[in-house]
C-alpha cells in the first residue's frame, strides 16, 4: 500500500469515529456531514451509510419542519430524484449516487430515491451497501414489493436463505399471486435440494461435514412447522454464524426470532437490544422490545399469582401497572406506524379508557367506529367514556347507536345485554327512572341473573305496589 492510500484509509477511520461521536452526542447535522465525507472516499462503507441515514432521520425528528416547509422539502427531494433518474444513465455511477444522497439528505424517507440508490449500488457491485439501503426502505414501508423483491434476490445471492425466504413470503402476504415472489421461493426450494445432495464433487471429509451441516440447517429452516429440536439446532447454528461473521443485523434478527419461538424471552430481549444499538431509530425493533417486555411481565405475574403473601400481591399490582404502561406505549407506536388501521385504533382507545385517559380514548374510538367489525364495541365504549365525563346526553346517544348497530347484525365483542344495561344506567342517572326500568326489563326477561337487574326490577315493583296500597 502506498502512502496516499494509507492516508486515505486513516482519514476514513477518523471521519467515521468523529461521525459516531457526533451521533452519540445527538449533533445530527454534523454527523451527516462527517458520514457523507466518509462515503465520498469509500462509497461502499456500510456502517457509514447506515449511520448517515439514521442521522438524517434523527435530525428531522429532532427539528421537525412546518407542514409547508415539509411539503417543499419532499417536493425538492422528488425533483432531485426525478432529474437524477432522467440523466443517470449518461453520467458516472459515482455522481449518480451523490445525487440520490443529496435527495435523501432533504427527505431521508424518499422511497423512490432509496430504490434508485439501491439499483445504482447493485450495478456498481456494492451489494452489502445495496442490502442496507433496501433494509432502510423496508423500515420506511414494509409493503414495498419492488424493494422486497430486490432484497430477497440479493439475500439469495449472498446465500442468506432465511432472510430471502422472509422477503418473498412477506410479499405474498399482501400480494398473494406475485409471480416473482413465488419464483423466488421455488428457487430457494431448488437450492435447498442442491445443497442437500451431490457429494460426489466434494474432495475432503471436512467439506462434506460442512455441507451436511448446511443441508441440515436449510432443511430445518425450510420447514413450516419446526420442532423444539429444530429451533434449538437453528439457534446454535446462528450463534456460530455470528461468532464467525460478526453481529450483523440480518443474523441478529434471525437469532432473536428463533429465541422468541423457543420462548427464550430474556435472551431475545438482549438480542433485540443489540439490534437497537445498531438501528436506534427503528420503530419495528422498538415495538419488538416492548412486546418482549410484556411477555416477561406476564410470565412474572403468572408465577406470582399462586402466592397469597402480601408482598407478592403488591408486586403483581406493580407489574400490572408496568404492563399497562408498556401496552399503551406499544399501541401508540403501532398506531403511529399504521394510522389507517382502525382495529389498532380500537385497541388503543380501549386501553386508554382502561387507563382512565378518557379524552385520548374518545379521540381514538371516534375513528374506530368506522371499522364495521368494531363499530358496536367502539360506540359502547364511547358511551362509557362520555358517561365518565358526566356527559349523559352524549353517552345516551352512543348507547342507542350501539343498540341499533346490534339490531342490524353488526359484528361486535359486546353483547346486547351489556349495551342495554349501560343504556338503562344512563337513563337512571338522568333521573328517567321509568325509561331505565323498561330497559332493565328487557334483560330480566332473558337473564334474571345478569348483574343487579333482578334487584332493580324487584325494587321497582315493590314501590309500585306500595303506591297502590
Amino acid at each position: 500500500m502506498n502512502q496516499s492510500e494509507s492516508e486515505i484509509s486513516k482519514n476514513i477511520k477518523e471521519l467515521y469515529q468523529k461521525g459516531l461521536e457526533a451521533f452519540k452526542k445527538e449533533n445530527f447535522g454534523y454527523a451527516v456531514e462527517l458520514f457523507e465525507q466518509v462515503l465520498l472516499y469509500k462509497p461502499d462503507h456500510i456502517k457509514a451509510r447506515h449511520y448517515l441515514r439514521l442521522s438524517e432521520r434523527a435530525r428531522l425528528k429532532k427539528n421537525p419542519s412546518s407542514s409547508v416547509a415539509s411539503f417543499f422539502q419532499k417536493l425538492s427531494s422528488s425533483l432531485i430524484t426525478a432529474k437524477t433518474q432522467l440523466s443517470g444513465s449518461k453520467g458516472k455511477a459515482e455522481e449518480t449516487i451523490k445525487q440520490y444522497e443529496k435527495a435523501l439528505r432533504v427527505n431521508p424517507n424518499n422511497e423512490k430515491a432509496l430504490q434508485n440508490l439501491a439499483s445504482c449500488l447493485i450495478s456498481s457491485d456494492m451489494i452489502e451497501a445495496a442490502i442496507e439501503t433496501l433494509e432502510e426502505i423496508r423500515d420506511v414501508n414494509p409493503n414495498n414489493a419492488a424493494a422486497l423483491r430486490k432484497l430477497g434476490n440479493l439475500y439469495l445471492k449472498k446465500e442468506n436463505y432465511l432472510e430471502a425466504q422472509k422477503c418473498f413470503e412477506r410479499i405474498l402476504q399482501f400480494k398473494p399471486h406475485d409471480l416473482d415472489a413465488e419464483r423466488g421461493l421455488k428457487n430457494l426450494a431448488a437450492l435447498g435440494t442442491i445443497k442437500r445432495g451431490g457429494w460426489e464433487n466434494e474432495t475432503t471429509f471436512r467439506e462434506k461435514i460442512l455441507d451436511k451441516t448446511q443441508a441440515e440447517r436449510l432443511e430445518k429452516e425450510k420447514r413450516t412447522v419446526k420442532t423444539e429440536d429444530d429451533i434449538n439446532f437453528l439457534i446454535e447454528q446462528t450463534k456460530k454464524q455470528i461468532a464467525s461473521l460478526g453481529e450483523n443485523i440480518s443474523n441478529l434478527k434471525k437469532l432473536a426470532e428463533l429465541q422468541i419461538k423457543a420462548e427464550l424471552f430474556h435472551e431475545a430481549l438482549k438480542t433485540y437490544q443489540k439490534l437497537k444499538e445498531k438501528k436506534p431509530h427503528s420503530s419495528q425493533i422498538e415495538e419488538k422490545i416492548l412486546k418482549l417486555k410484556l411477555k416477561l411481565i406476564d410470565r412474572k405475574i403468572k408465577s406470582s399469582e399462586a402466592s397469597d403473601e402480601k408482598k407478592e400481591k403488591e408486586e403483581i399490582s406493580e407489574l400490572q401497572k408496568q404492563k399497562n404502561e408498556l401496552r399503551l406505549e406499544s399501541l401508540k407506536q403501532e398506531v403511529s406506524r399504521f394510522p389507517n388501521d382502525l382495529n389498532l385504533r380500537y385497541e388503543y382507545g380501549k386501553t386508554l379508557y382502561a387507563s382512565s385517559q378518557i379524552e385520548a380514548a374518545i379521540s381514538q374510538l371516534q375513528l374506530a367506529v368506522n371499522e364495521p367489525t368494531k363499530r358496536t364495541s367502539s360506540l359502547n365504549l364511547l358511551g362509557l367514556a362520555f358517561k365518565q365525563k358526566a356527559m349523559l346526553d352524549l353517552a345516551l346517544t352512543q348507547f342507542k347507536k350501539a343498540y341499533e348497530s346490534l339490531s342490524r347484525g353488526g359484528k361486535r365483542a359486546t353483547t346486547d345485554k351489556e349495551i342495554i344495561y349501560n343504556l338503562a344506567q344512563t337513563y337512571e342517572e338522568m333521573g328517567k327512572k321509568q325509561l331505565a326500568i323498561e330497559e332493565y326489563k328487557k334483560i330480566y326477561e332473558s337473564d334474571i341473573n345478569y348483574k343487579d337487574v333482578a334487584k332493580k326490577i324487584e325494587e321497582a315493583y315493590q314501590k309500585k305496589n306500595q303506591s297502590k296500597s
